[in-house]
């Protein structure tokens, strides 16, 4: 298995996503570096910890929940197999919309039903994928989810920039060389 690469895909996250903000329009409601309140409420609440505002989320509890919400769940390890902007594109996604939608859209780019799962034939499907193809056209659905989203919900329009201007960094990033030590690893 290549080398854990968390770390270096949650700062290309982490400098798309801002501080404190609580924009009454966000569907992510009030959030902290990209933590949502929900999130962290319930993060804190699974570890007996009190409640506390997301305003005052640590640096260690950043990176502790995007690792278990978002890069353990969309098995962030493993699709470095395929390289780290495979891996990218998807916790990406996933911090942004949700676990669920990012699994169903990498299985749409791969083209098998789109159950959530990863199982034995999605693996399949993404070890037969070119990893700048796979990259190219899971950022080509997530500009589609959000072009529709927007259409769908108005208020949300004011979004659509940013969104897709995220996408198209993330995509810029993923797709640039990796350093041989990287490869290597």
């Amino acid at each position: 298995m290549p080398t854990r690469r968390f770390p270096d895909a949650l700062a290309v996250v982490l400098e798309r996503e801002g501080g404190y903000v609580h924009d009454p329009a966000d569907p992510g409601g009030e959030t902290n570096h990209g933590v949502t309140a929900r999130v962290y409420a319930r993060w804190r609440k699974r570890r007996g910890l009190p409640a506390r505002s997301v305003r005052l989320i640590q640096p260690t509890e950043i990176a502790t929940i995007y690792d278990a919400e978002y890069w353990d769940p969309v098995r962030g390890d493993e699709l470095l197999r395929q390289g780290f902007g495979v891996a990218l594109v998807v916790f990406d996604f996933a911090v942004n919309a949700g676990v669920g939608r990012a699994t169903r859209l990498l299985q749409r780019a791969v083209g098998v039903a789109e159950d959530g799962a990863f199982g034995p034939t999605t693996w399949r499907a993404i070890e037969a994928a070119t990893p700048d193809a796979f990259v190219a056209g899971y950022s080509r659905g997530r500009e589609g989810f959000y072009e529709r989203l927007a259409d769908r919900r108005p208020p949300l329009r004011k979004f659509l920039r940013g969104w897709l201007r995220r996408v198209a960094i993330v995509e810029r990033e993923a797709l640039r060389p990796e350093l041989p030590e990287a490869r290597a690893a």
